[in-house]
């Protein structure tokens, strides 16, 4: 900003007004009054004036700068408001009299004030701050008003139309009779709707419809507008009426020249947007050579589904589309390797996209997964990272992140993920979760692994523990510190226990603890072991009905358990041993749980057909032929089992 002229030339010039002359002649030092006894020059300069009539500061500012000549705080702040003020009114004449009483400027600057204050008027509305009152001194405007001076110019409104048209579209045919547009965005599909009544020219609904497929536009020579969007099958006129049926009947109307000249166009033009099922519905049988270099996606899937070789920077160009078809298509193409990958997705822009195909496209290498996780989104990351050929580029990249504390504490659980990442997470980290996921991968190094063990941090220690390296006296040594029910699942659950070991944690856990295990569905021998030779009814139902019991168990446990729940579950058990089934049916023992028996899965079809017509049960044969109808049985084995009637208790 250019200096201004010297005070001199902005002095208060004689002879004054006669205001002027009776203001300066005439002081009072009672503040209180001096409002009102300046309201006769402007009632905004006459409040300045009452300010600073008598102000310390202004006076002492007066005396320190040498181009004042002496002037008295009246004079000076008249000074002001003349050669500063640009204003009509002396609105900003308070402005500039705290400026200067707080040496932010000398009359000497009078030029560049002003400047400044011109400025501030012209392009006030685009400032960050528009109160002149909030800004702190001369070189925090000037600051303002100089980046604003820089600031490109904005482009009128006709210049940003036509931007947005060429840019938010793409042409499919252009010919004497009309045009077709295919649109990219919002801003371009509002553009191309002006005059008509078609819901795209609002967000929301453009919204709905481009993200499952293309719109087409058909501009006619005759200023007709229609609207394609072939998922949906909806074709309309500028008023939002559907024009198929008019297109199929070929009758616009005899006495509408204008319908007929442009349903023509449409059906010329129709091919260029590779709209089959459209296409099809018009009897339109030919479509015409695909163009490479389209922007149009539908014409582009067209030409991969056809063409077995195409460039690869043809297919990156593909890969960058808007249109996630086009993308996956571009991607699996026979021609697409792995650089073509690469370069596809550093390019790639749209990350619901990149989630999509990084879920799709099972070809994804690590080094592919690794750029993807570099993208910094956090779903992207993180569906990267469990993708089924991640590796350790894509684990190292993951854990490098240090922005995601959650894609961090999924990297190190990885069983590839590299010892010396692991080391570096032990010695670094402080976030207890992520060291909790590091003690606990087999990868990490016995030091590192020793070091974590002996963690003050309960949840890092027992992780720890869930190491396969940790050794049986490691094991055995935490839970005489510590045997509470946590460690004792990890005691049972690790491949270093003993069975004696699993047996003492197992007996001395609380009886939901021991259901808690019965219930997996997969125990080790010493669990197993231990579960059927308990005394707990709870523990021995919930391993007959939803533990991985075997027929040797089950003949313990029946042998072992007086419980008559426990026994039911035994006969019901498709793993019972069959001769313990049957001896219950046919033996006076235990006469109550016989129809439990009879509810056996594995009882043969005919074997349950005598039953269920011979024995002398009501109960027992109720359950037999219950049994023998839901798995299929034949009928008529029920009537020759009678004719062949053999009695049983």
């Amino acid at each position: 900003m250019a200096n201004g002229a010297t005070g001199t030339d902005y002095q208060l010039k004689d002879p004054l007004t006669e205001v002027e002359s009776r203001l300066v002649s005439q002081r009072e030092s009672d503040a209180s009054q001096a409002g009102q006894k300046y309201q006769d020059i402007n009632k905004r300069v006459a409040h300045v004036l009452g300010l600073f009539s008598e102000n310390r500061r202004l006076t002492e500012a007066i005396a320190a700068d040498p181009s004042s000549g002496g002037l008295s705080n009246e004079k000076l702040i008249t000074n002001l408001r003349r050669a500063a003020d640009i204003s009509t009114n002396g609105q900003y004449t308070q402005w500039l009299t705290t400026r200067y009483s707080n040496g932010d400027f000398q009359l000497s600057e009078l030029g560049r004030v002003r400047d400044a204050i011109a400025g501030y008027v012209t392009h006030r509305t685009s400032l960050p701050i528009q109160d002149l009152l909030r800004y702190t001194s001369l070189a925090h405007l000037e600051t303002a008003v100089l980046a604003q001076q820089s600031a490109p110019k904005a482009e009128s409104k006709k210049a940003l139309a036509k931007k947005q048209k060429a840019e938010g579209a793409f042409v499919v045919y252009d010919g004497d009779d009309g045009k077709v547009i295919g649109l990219k965005n919002y801003d371009a599909s509002k553009l191309y709707s002006a005059g008509t009544r078609w819901c795209t020219s609002m967000a929301s609904h453009f919204d709905n419809y481009f993200g499952s497929d293309e719109l087409f536009v058909f501009i006619a020579k005759s200023g007709g507008k229609y609207q394609l969007h072939e998922k949906t099958m909806q074709f309309m006129d500028k008023d939002d009426l559907y024009v198929w049926p008019k297109l199929q009947a070929n009758k616009p109307g005899a006495s509408n020249e204008t319908d007929a000249a442009d349903f023509q166009f449409i059906k010329r033009a129709i091919p260029f947007t590779f709209c089959a099922r459209a296409c099809e519905k018009l009897g339109v049988a030919t479509l015409p050579e695909p163009d490479p270099d389209s922007d149009n996606p539908k014409e582009l899937v067209y030409l991969l589904e056809r063409k077995s070789e195409v460039s690869a920077a043809q297919l990156e160009s593909m890969a960058r589309s808007h249109r996630f078809d086009l993308v996956l298509q571009a991607l699996r193409h026979p021609s697409a390797s792995e650089d073509t990958l690469i370069n596809a997705i550093s390019k790639q822009d749209d990350v619901s996209i990149l989630c999509r195909f990084t879920e799709q496209i099972d070809g994804l290498t690590d080094k592919a997964l690794e750029l993807l996780i570099k993208k910094g989104n956090h779903n992207l990351s993180l569906s990267a990272l469990n993708h089924q050929n991640a590796g350790v580029k894509a684990t190292i990249a993951a854990y490098m992140n240090e922005g995601d504390l959650v894609l961090r504490r999924v990297a190190v659980q990885k069983s590839f993920a590299p010892t010396k990442m692991l080391e570096h997470a032990a010695k670094n980290e402080t976030d207890p979760v992520l060291l909790g996921h590091v003690a606990a991968n087999n990868n990490l190094s016995l030091d590192a692994l020793q070091t974590l063990l002996l963690s003050t941090d309960s949840y890092v220690k027992r992780s720890a523990l869930r190491n396969h390296k940790v050794t049986t006296s490691q094991l055995i040594d935490a839970y005489n510190e510590d045997s509470s029910v946590a460690v004792a699942k990890i005691i049972i659950s690790h491949p270093s226990s003993t069975p004696a070991l699993v047996s003492k944690a197992f007996f001395r856990s609380p009886t939901s603890f021991k259901v808690e295990i019965a219930c997996k569905s997969e125990v080790t021998p010493a669990v197993r072991f231990a579960i059927v030779n308990e005394n707990i009814s709870d523990v021995h139902l919930a391993f007959v009905t939803k533990g991985p019991v075997t027929s040797e168990d089950i003949s313990q446990i029946w042998a072992r358990s007086d419980d008559f729940v426990v026994q039911a579950a035994c006969l019901k058990s498709p793993a019972c041993p069959i001769d313990i089934v049957k001896n219950q049916i046919e033996t006076l023992d235990r006469r109550n749980l016989k129809h439990f028996a009879a509810q056996n899965p594995q009882l043969d079809l005919s074997y349950l057909a005598q039953i269920a017509s011979n024995h002398k049960s009501v109960i027992v044969r109720d359950a037999a032929r219950k049994n023998f109808t839901e798995r299929g049985g034949d009928e008529s084995l029920l009537k020759v089992a009678v004719k062949h009637r053999k009695v049983y208790m």
